[in-house]
């Protein structure tokens, strides 16, 4: 019986609490989804999910039970889609009390008058760009670079309109940069 009182006595002191560390590692979940959905204007649509859920239990055993330890864990994922829809020619054509073929003349004119205003821009600056180019070959002509000053000049004349095309031809002629 001495034996029996000394063993309890010996479990009794062996019953310490156990100390652990949890150490949760980073997880990562990715989805891809390829479909088509409707959604309307303003509106939002799911396009699906996933529930997962998970618990334990843990007791400590032995002469005296330790305490019941519980966990639990759930996580949840959606994935919706959101449309807003702008149309800036309805909002426009409110606005101005003007039907839909009035607003397409009306934006195909000013489509019309770029063109001829970014036509007209690139006439100019291809005029200025050889008119440059025929003051820089009569600077070279003048520091005797002849061969510099010919280049210049047909440089010029591939991009100068017909008259001036003949002017800066005549030019060359006269100055002996024959063409």
């Amino acid at each position: 019986m001495l034996r029996m009182v000394i063993f309890l006595a010996y479990l009794i002191a062996c019953q310490t609490q156990a100390f652990c560390q949890i150490i949760q590692l980073p997880s990562f979940h990715s989805f891809s989804y390829s479909g088509t959905v409707v959604v309307p204007d303003g509106g939002t649509t799911s396009l699906g999910g996933n529930t997962y859920s998970s618990s334990s239990r843990s007791q400590r055993s032995g002469l005296f039970p330790g305490p019941i330890a519980r966990s639990g864990q759930s996580q949840f994922g959606n994935a919706a889609a959101t449309a807003t829809i702008i149309d800036h020619q309805a909002i426009d054509q409110q606005l101005l009390g003007q039907s839909r073929r009035q607003m397409i003349d009306r934006q195909e004119a000013i489509n019309r008058q770029v063109d001829r205003q970014e036509r007209g821009m690139k006439t100019a600056d291809r005029t200025e760009e050889g008119k440059s180019l025929v003051r820089y070959a009569r600077s070279l002509y003048e520091q005797r670079r002849y061969a510099d000053a010919r280049d210049a000049y047909e440089m010029a004349v591939a991009i100068l309109d017909p008259s001036l095309q003949k002017h800066a031809i005549a030019e060359m002629r006269r100055l002996g940069l024959r063409r």
